[in-house]
């Protein structure tokens, strides 16, 4: 096929190496000049024809690339597939404890759902809050949960919920005052 030829050129000029059934440029300077030289418009398509070319490839067998899947999809903003692969991926990575990885992808998804779904979008708030709270990174934990708040679509007893976990946030930093503060905010919402 065309695409085989091109591939086989750049591995002969060592600009693609080839690594199992993936591959990455020679040197990140070479990627980062492709990238630079396509529109954002080029680099949506480029990223959505990777994204499609590993599903059909790995058809039957995703789980092994969905950091990939994920990674493509999201980066063409593809707005279902980049959510149904950067949900899986960030939830396998919470499950390995590569907060990270969670972290970057549950982000990711944040960014494709931007107010469509406001009840995933609180969900994913709260997942991206508890691994950034168990992480230490109290400030990203602290202003993902208030994010959670601003949608205005939790109950009474969720926003009780959240006050305390803003509140034990406070509490690890440590700033007891507002730890407390905010465990008062929760009970007086009960």
């Amino acid at each position: 096929t065309a695409l085989s030829k091109v591939f086989w050129d750049l591995k002969r000029r060592q600009v693609l190496v080839e690594e199992g059934n993936k591959y990455r440029f020679y040197h990140t300077t070479l990627r980062e000049a492709v990238n630079k030289r396509l529109s954002l418009r080029e680099r949506r398509a480029l990223n959505y024809q990777i994204g499609k070319t590993l599903e059909t490839m790995n058809r039957g067998r995703l789980e092994p690339v969905i950091d990939d899947l994920a990674f493509y999809f999201i980066n063409a903003q593809d707005d279902r597939k980049g959510v149904t692969y950067g949900l899986r991926a960030a939830r396998q990575g919470s499950e390995k404890y590569a907060n990270e990885q969670a972290i970057r992808f549950y982000k990711g998804v944040l960014g494709l759902l931007d107010n469509k779904n406001p009840k995933l979008q609180f969900d994913i708030l709260q997942e991206v809050a508890q691994i950034e709270f168990f992480a230490g990174y109290y400030d990203n934990a602290i202003n993902h949960y208030s994010q959670s708040l601003e949608l205005k679509i939790a109950t009474y007893a969720q926003q009780a919920d959240i006050c305390r976990k803003i509140g034990d946030v406070y509490r690890k930093k440590p700033k007891y005052n507002e730890a407390l503060v905010c465990y008062q905010k929760g009970i007086n919402l009960l």
